[in-house]
């Protein structure tokens, strides 16, 4: 028996005494693969100056493709602090003035810099001693002073948010902190 490949040109696979068929496969993440596509996004939130717990940033997917948030990543200057600073996620957002008085995000990189395409969300940048309301869905604690990264892979289907808030526990002066969220669409045949 042969098994050719379909393609008109002759080739045929390579089956050894075992009856194994040798194949050969190439493994790519599905963020690599959106990259590509020009459909991978970073959405980084500019530098904040907090003097008080704040939000950091907000985000609502108006895609038909769901938005995969696959990282967060938090960087966070010097400051006397009282304890580990806390970041919270709150998904669904439904008020605060991270939404009645906001101001947009300027910089959503598409991670193909050959691509043209532009994320079709809302995003908007928080502010120190801005508030934001929703449901409650992580807490991390970070140190002052560093770049810090936390894996979420969070799925935001269409019309759905998130909102990233900072308490940096400050004991006297301001600290400096921006978010940035690693993102990309979801392939719909993946799903």
């Amino acid at each position: 028996m042969k098994i050719d490949d379909g393609s008109g040109k002759g080739y045929q696979a390579k089956v050894d005494s075992l009856n194994r068929i040798h194949t050969r496969a190439q493994v790519a993440s599905e963020n690599l693969g959106a990259a590509k596509d020009g459909e991978a996004y970073n959405i980084h939130s500019g530098s904040i100056s907090f003097s008080a717990a704040g939000s950091l940033i907000y985000l609502k997917n108006n895609e038909t493709q769901d938005l995969i948030i696959e990282g967060l990543v938090v960087a966070l200057g010097a400051g006397s602090v009282s304890d580990s600073p806390e970041i919270s996620i709150y998904q669904d957002i439904t008020g605060g003035d991270l939404l009645t008085d906001e101001t947009a995000v300027t910089f959503v990189a598409n991670r193909n810099y050959g691509s043209s395409r532009a994320l079709v969300a809302d995003t908007y940048m928080g502010k120190n001693a801005g508030t934001v309301t929703g449901t409650g869905s992580g807490l991390f604690y970070f140190t002052a002073a560093s770049r810090n990264f936390a894996e979420l892979n969070i799925i935001l289907p269409k019309g759905s948010s998130i909102g990233i808030a900072l308490d940096p526990k400050l004991t006297a002066g301001t600290m400096k902190a921006y978010a940035v969220l690693i993102t990309y669409l979801s392939n719909p045949a993946s799903t």
